[in-house]
Formats: C-alpha cells, sequence, structure tokens
C-alpha cells in the first residue's frame, strides 16, 4: 500500500514538473563573423557582395592553391608603410592575410613567405564545407550591421550556393580601389618575428 501511494505521489510530481528545454543546437560555424565582416568594412568600404563572400570563404577553407608566383607578385607592389601585416580571419584554425605591400615594406623575402603559403595548403573537407555554409548564413545579417544591404547579398549568396560555394575574384571596384595583394596562411606558420606582440617601452 506504501509503495502504490509512493509511485502515485512521484507520478503527480513528475506530472507537475515543467517540460525540459531542447539542448541548444551545436554552432557548426564557430567564427564571429560580426567581427570579420566589420573589420572588412572598416578597412575596405567599398567591399560589394563578392568580397564579403570571397572573405568567408578564405577564412573557412584557408589557401587551396599557391596562386601566382609570389616571387614575381612580390616585385610588382610598392612597400607600403600604413597596411597591417597581418589580418585575422577565422579565430578558429587560424587563418590570416598576410598583405604583401607590408610584407616588402618590413623586408621579409619571396622564399620565406613562399614556405609558410605551402604549409599552409589544405584540401577542406566536408566538415570545412558545412561550416563555410553556416558561416554564411549569418553575413547578411554582419553586412547589415556593417552599413551593407542584406538582402543584396543573401541573393548573391543563393547564386553561389546554387554552385557548390566556387572560388570567385574580387569585385572590379574593389581591385581598382585596394589593388588587393595578399596570401591566405595559417598564423601558426609563420616566422616567430611576424606573430610576436610589439615590445614594451619604459
Amino acid at each position: 500500500m506504501r509503495a502504490a501511494i509512493l509511485c502515485c505521489l512521484l507520478l503527480a510530481a513528475c506530472a507537475g514538473a515543467p517540460p525540459t528545454s531542447p539542448a541548444p543546437a551545436p554552432d557548426r560555424c564557430g567564427m564571429d563573423v560580426m567581427r570579420l565582416v566589420a573589420d572588412e568594412v572598416a578597412r575596405r568600404p567599398a567591399a560589394a557582395p563578392a568580397d564579403i563572400y570571397l572573405l568567408v570563404r578564405e577564412a573557412i577553407l584557408g589557401p587551396t592553391a599557391t596562386g601566382p608566383d609570389l616571387e614575381a607578385v612580390l616585385a610588382t607592389v610598392e612597400p607600403a608603410a600604413q597596411e597591417p601585416i597581418v589580418e585575422d580571419l577565422d579565430e578558429v584554425q587560424g587563418t590570416v592575410r598576410v598583405n604583401l605591400r607590408k610584407w616588402r615594406f618590413i623586408r621579409g623575402s619571396a622564399a620565406e613567405l613562399q614556405v609558410v603559403v605551402e604549409r599552409s595548403l589544405a584540401s577542406p573537407d566536408e566538415g570545412a564545407r558545412e561550416r563555410l555554409a553556416a558561416c554564411l548564413e549569418r553575413a547578411p545579417a554582419a553586412w547589415a550591421a556593417a552599413g551593407g544591404d542584406a538582402s543584396v547579398l543573401r541573393s548573391y549568396l543563393d547564386a553561389q550556393r546554387e554552385n557548390a560555394w566556387p572560388p570567385v575574384e574580387h569585385s572590379e571596384k574593389y581591385r581598382r580601389d585596394y589593388q588587393p595583394a595578399y596570401r591566405v596562411v595559417l598564423r601558426r606558420h609563420l616566422p616567430p618575428w611576424v606573430t610576436a606582440p610589439p615590445p614594451t617601452t619604459g
């Protein structure tokens, strides 16, 4: 009898308990897309949908080809002190853009950077493609927060999705205004003199 009463009390308690909330969905992107897009627009306000797409794609997929001959490219760019040497992309895996004009300014060699590029080469797996799709879902809102038109970027991304997220070039205006010259690499392969914090004074 006592067991039956205890069972009834337990059932009543369970019936009155609030339903448990489902576990939050895992973050498939993992990258701060808002920060990434805001940084890019602050540096290059003429960025177009193609440039935002390329930015996120490079951040997630990383370098997949060495690109044109690095020594020849470095010979054609003018050294520039005002550009950052490194621009952070994906904080999860550590992809960065190395600006070649600044690389020349600090007298970095083509051979030294070529080693970094080759060590950073990757073949994107299915997990990386899933991350890319998840991060690109956040890009329109991030671009809108930076002053862009979310609907325009969303339409552009829909077209790229149909083509399985292909590689693209920077927009014509972006190339004309900013003359992009960089390599995407993994931060961990850069020499310490590039990634070390500046010395303190005093």
